[in-house]
């Protein structure tokens, strides 16, 4: 008990002497943890409980990506609804990534609707 009050005494001392310290460590946590939550990859659960873990972290950002639920062919494109309700439509000039398990999926932003991202399966 005696060696851990010491120890807690001896950092509030460095941190008082030395504040710039503090921050740095505060600023440098910051940004370890906007990186890495950045460039993560999105696992999606499937309603079935199954697990779509292969989402590139380029296109999908912790929640935008999801196996489409309807599409519909209509003028200008592919109307795509996702599992998540979010809807946009795709030209037939947006780029395409190749899916990994023969559905559409879509990445949409939930704070801007901005398509993001279409996987497509592969022509059979």
């Amino acid at each position: 008990m005696v060696q851990k009050d010491c120890t807690k005494r001896r950092i509030h001392r460095m941190i008082l002497r030395h504040p710039h310290n503090a921050v740095s460590v505060c600023m440098m946590t910051f940004i370890l943890l906007i990186t890495t939550a950045s460039t993560m990859a999105h696992d999606h659960v499937n309603t079935d409980g199954s697990v779509v873990s292969w989402y590139e972290s380029g296109c999908c950002n912790n929640g935008d990506c999801a196996p489409a639920s309807r599409i519909e062919m209509v003028p200008g494109g592919l109307y795509m609804m996702s599992e998540h309700g979010r809807s946009a439509v795709v030209p037939p000039e947006f780029p395409r990534r190749l899916s990994r398990d023969m559905r559409w999926h879509v990445c949409i932003s939930p704070h801007t609707l901005q398509l993001l991202c279409v996987y497509e399966p592969p022509s059979m």
